[in-house]
């Protein structure tokens, strides 16, 4: 980390460097507190506060998102985190292509530098309606879709308890479906492949797999829409 950084962080922060969008902010805002923190020079707090709302998938506000996204980027420069920096200001980029933070090259240039490497970075970026493929393997990812929280596995497959009657316990199933850059399963977009189970599991199969969530894939830094396969095991639970 160079040993300017962060003097120069007091500074952009007292002249409050943003972006060129204007946000509200009203007492008890994140935003706001998170500034406040990097005015006390607690960067540590400031990362968390940011995240809250760069993080959540919840956070509906989108300038206010671009807003924590570019301040995230300038401190996690000033931290010394050149690849998170630029990782933040693609993300601020991709929400808005045409995005500018005043002031920025003239505060420091090689932030303003990199500032403007991820805006090169974003405009070379893929069509996030692009559909890639992990379908059977992936291709032209930097990073696949990952279940989150997909609870038990057996072997690679997601073992799924279901509350129905019929002969046939257990089985298993091959489903495709499309995770979105939200990491959201497209609705319509599940395909049963194969299975050897009940119609009533496979209905508890399909409603498990479009009710899960995913880190979306990514491909040049960018989330990016994916086609998946997904093993689960089907087991009818016992009383």
């Amino acid at each position: 980390m160079s040993a300017h950084r962060p003097i120069w962080l007091c500074f952009a922060v007292a002249c409050g460097v943003g972006s060129s969008r204007v946000t509200a902010q009203g007492t008890g805002d994140v935003l706001a507190q998170a500034r406040a923190q990097l005015r006390e020079r607690n960067l540590d707090s400031a990362v968390a506060l940011l995240r809250r709302i760069t993080d959540s998938t919840t956070w509906t506000d989108s300038a206010r998102r671009i807003d924590a996204l570019v301040l995230l980027g300038m401190v996690r420069y000033y931290q010394g985190d050149d690849s998170a920096s630029l990782v933040a200001f693609r993300g601020a980029l991709t929400l808005d292509p045409t995005l500018v933070v005043p002031r920025l090259a003239q505060l420091d240039s090689t932030l303003g530098a990199r500032f403007d490497s991820a805006k090169v970075a974003v405009a070379r970026a893929p069509d996030p309606d692009t559909l890639y493929s992990c379908s059977p393997r992936c291709e032209g990812l930097d990073v696949p879709p990952q279940r989150v929280e997909s609870g038990p596995r057996m072997g690679g497959a997601i073992l799924v308890f279901a509350d129905v009657g019929g002969e046939s316990l257990h089985g298993s199933a091959l489903l495709r479906a499309i995770v979105d850059t939200l990491g959201r399963v497209e609705p319509g977009s599940v395909e049963v492949v194969r299975s050897d189970v009940i119609q009533e599991l496979i209905d508890h199969a399909v409603q498990s797999l479009l009710a899960a969530r995913f880190r979306p894939g990514r491909a040049h830094g960018r989330a990016v829409r994916v086609l998946i396969e997904q093993k689960i095991e089907l087991r009818r639970r016992m009383h």
